[in-house]
């Protein structure tokens, strides 16, 4: 994949965080927080843990941005000037054998808070399989399903689209060393 060019990067800062009629110019403030845990390391205690055995692993985390522009819109949902941003997200994974494992991630996304008719929510599941090569390795099998509110539409339009795709299937393979 290629690097995004500098102009590219300001063009797509300026469409969706700015606003076009600002030229650009603004304040951005971004603030993320993301916690994981896992209960068998914590029930474990001084104990060596195992990490191939059964295990809950649990993941939580946001991130909330705010902008300040020189748009002169006012309280317009489409306008940048004092919007909020923030998206949150719970997932939980249980490795049940040393093979396999099952998880479930829930997530909301707000972008807008001039418009909550725009925020929309994620629900996604997935099977892990692992093998004991030397390397590391998975196949994941995932299903995801999006709720869209009945504004909600592509970034960088503020057209609402008659059909976004809701679901994903997907297989995803990962080996590393």
């Amino acid at each position: 994949m290629a690097a995004a060019r500098p102009a590219d990067v300001r063009r797509d800062l300026t469409e969706r965080w700015l606003g076009v009629d600002t030229g650009g110019t603004g304040q951005l403030d971004v603030i993320g927080i993301n916690y994981s845990g896992s209960l068998g390391r914590i029930l474990s205690g001084d104990k060596p843990f195992d990490a191939n055995g059964p295990d809950l692993l649990l993941n939580a985390g946001a991130v909330f941005a705010y902008t300040r522009t020189p748009s002169t819109c006012g309280d317009a949902p489409a306008c940048f000037d004092n919007r909020f941003r923030h998206k949150w997200g719970v997932d939980g994974q249980y490795n049940f054998i040393r093979y396999m494992a099952g998880g479930l991630r829930f997530d909301r996304v707000v972008p807008n808070s001039k418009d909550s008719s725009e925020t929309f929510h994620v629900l996604a599941a997935r099977l892990i399989f692992k093998t004991d090569w030397q390397s590391r390795e998975s196949i994941m099998l995932l299903y995801a399903k999006w709720f869209y509110g009945p504004n909600t539409h592509p970034e960088n339009s503020s057209v609402v689209a008659p059909r976004l795709d809701d679901q994903l299937i997907a297989i995803n393979v990962n080996i590393w060393w």
